[in-house]
């Protein structure tokens, strides 16, 4: 016989242990960036549409963008503008994240932004005419900046560039 289930009668508990959670929970507290990406998205699929629609919803829902780790990656064309109060979180180094243009960064911060558990990476050329630019996370005039267990590869420019701005931690990361 079929059996109905709702989310708030299922529970996870993230591996090695931690508080178990409603999968409604769960869903009260992130955006998925792969609910608006192709079910069968590769490494050839452009994702800033994805990640503008996603991020919107996180500002307007005050909830926390989670990026899943793919045995890909997720390709990107163009800088990723991150709103003031968004959160990004991964699942560590699978959470691939690539800027694929020259002269563009990967993420520009709004303000109060957290980027946890990423593998940020660069297009690995120094073809690049704009110092600003080829950058993993980069931020200007905006405060309260935090980037941690992240892997940030293959900038040109830097990995993390902030200017003029304060109340920044970086912490726990890997740059290689």
């Amino acid at each position: 016989a079929n059996r109905t289930v709702s989310a708030s009668d299922l529970t996870v508990t993230q591996g090695g242990g931690g508080v178990a959670q409603s999968v409604q929970y769960r869903a009260e507290q992130f955006i998925m960036l792969t609910d608006y990406l192709p079910t069968n998205f590769t490494s050839a699929t452009e994702t800033d549409t994805a990640w503008a629609a996603a991020l919107a919803e996180c500002a307007s829902e005050g909830k926390a963008l989670f990026v899943p780790g793919t045995d890909t990656y997720y390709r990107v064309i163009a800088a990723i503008t991150v709103p003031a109060g968004v959160k990004i979180w991964g699942d560590g180094f699978k959470s691939v994240i690539r800027q694929i243009t020259v002269d563009e960064n990967l993420f520009e911060c709004g303000g109060d932004n957290e980027f946890t558990g990423l593998h940020l990476q660069g297009h690995n050329t120094d073809a690049s005419t704009d110092p600003y630019a080829n950058g993993g996370i980069y931020a200007f005039g905006v405060n309260n900046i935090s980037v941690h267990h992240c892997w940030l590869s293959r900038f040109y420019g830097s990995a993390t560039h902030f200017q003029d701005c304060y109340n920044i931690r970086v912490q726990d990361n890997v740059f290689f």
